[in-house]
């Protein structure tokens, strides 16, 4: 039965026990990739060069992730987990925003959360935002470097069978010293850059072999840098999808990156759905500026997509994601889930370690 997709039971599926892949395969491009085109291809990811055309241009979002997930107790007992994914300031003193978990929070609470190290730092919760949403004070961190010593890589719930390091949740771009010049420095007047607190999985399936042959096939890269917060993840609650409101993101382009972008004559292949969000904000404010922007662009069926991207690539998503709702808008939700089934069917692997999709119009 054809669906306009306006339910958030539109977006349930069934994915039997045992196919989230809790680590990346190895080689990261020997991963498995899904084309969905005029109909169902089975390919690998290390396939790219093939399958992309000469003069395609791939955008991808190279932030990287913060160790930002911390754990401890409350002063009266009790445990506590805070994912932190913001700094900014109230009454002029350096506060951090996190989601947090715990019982009985209230403004000024305060306990001790324990670093990688053993290294014990106190905190105080300030603020309330929202639901489980706070603005905190960490006594001894100072800056993003601080917090990312201190904390753990946030893997996602459902990976809990992880035997890697944490350079697997980092894509080999974000790493690459060539791209570093692509996050701005911490004097921007609109804020210090932070980080993602979950990695851009479309990314995490390039090495650096793959794009070497990509840029010799004639394919070109661009870069965004958005900072992946917790609006990506967070479950949509609203039953009519449209009434689902996102928490806004920053993203920032170098002068180099938005003139490649503005200016690309080829195909835009966009890489993850964060890219997909980023342009669209773009064209949809009429212009491809570098610099800081931000997004609380909420991409569902029935959004009139302005960036004339020509394909995109991303991964299995959970259902009734915000994420899933994006790709169904770009695919179409009904050639969607008929992919998803034929994934279960063939054993793809699901979710941020899982396996690829390019989704071409």
């Amino acid at each position: 039965m054809t669906t306009n997709g306006s339910f958030l039971d539109d977006y349930d599926y069934h994915l039997p026990d045992g196919m989230i892949a809790q680590n990346p395969v190895e080689p990261r491009d020997a991963c498995r990739l899904m084309v969905l085109s005029d109909g169902i291809r089975h390919r690998t990811f290390s396939d790219l060069p093939e399958i992309l055309q000469e003069g395609d241009l791939l955008v991808l979002n190279d932030s990287r992730v913060l160790r930002c997930r911390l754990a401890g107790t409350r002063s009266t007992g009790g445990a506590i987990e805070l994912l932190v994914y913001g700094q900014g300031s109230i009454d002029g003193d350096r506060v951090w925003r996190a989601l947090v978990k715990g019982k009985r929070m209230r403004e000024g609470v305060k306990g001790t959360v324990s670093g990688r190290s053993g290294e014990e730092v106190d905190f105080t919760l300030v603020r309330q935002k929202g639901a489980g949403d706070w603005w905190l004070d960490l006594s001894s961190v100072r800056s993003v470097d601080d917090l990312d010593r201190l904390g753990t890589m946030p893997l996602p719930p459902y990976i809990d069978s992880f035997t890697g390091d944490d350079g697997e949740y980092q894509t080999v771009f974000e790493m690459v010293d060539a791209h570093t010049a692509v996050r701005p420095s911490s004097s921007t007047a609109d804020g210090a850059p932070f980080g993602s607190v979950a990695a851009p999985t479309a990314g995490l399936h390039f090495t650096g072999r793959l794009l070497s042959e990509l840029e010799e096939k004639g394919i070109g890269t661009a870069f965004i840098n958005m900072e992946i917060g917790p609006g990506t993840f967070l479950p949509v609650r609203s039953e009519n999808v449209s009434d689902h409101e996102m928490l806004g993101e920053r993203f920032h382009l170098t002068p180099e990156n938005a003139a490649r972008i503005r200016g690309w004559k080829g195909r835009k292949i966009a890489v993850g759905t964060s890219v997909v969000r980023s342009l669209e904000h773009l064209y949809g404010a009429g212009t491809v500026e570098d610099g800081w922007h931000s997004t609380e662009l909420f991409i569902h069926p029935g959004h009139k997509f302005a960036s004339g991207i020509g394909g995109m690539l991303t991964n299995f998503h959970l259902p009734r994601s915000s994420v899933m709702m994006l790709t169904a808008a770009f695919a179409g939700l009904d050639r969607l889930k008929a992919a998803y089934l034929e994934a279960v069917r063939q054993g793809y692997r699901f979710y941020s370690f899982g396996d690829a999709m390019l989704v071409l119009p």
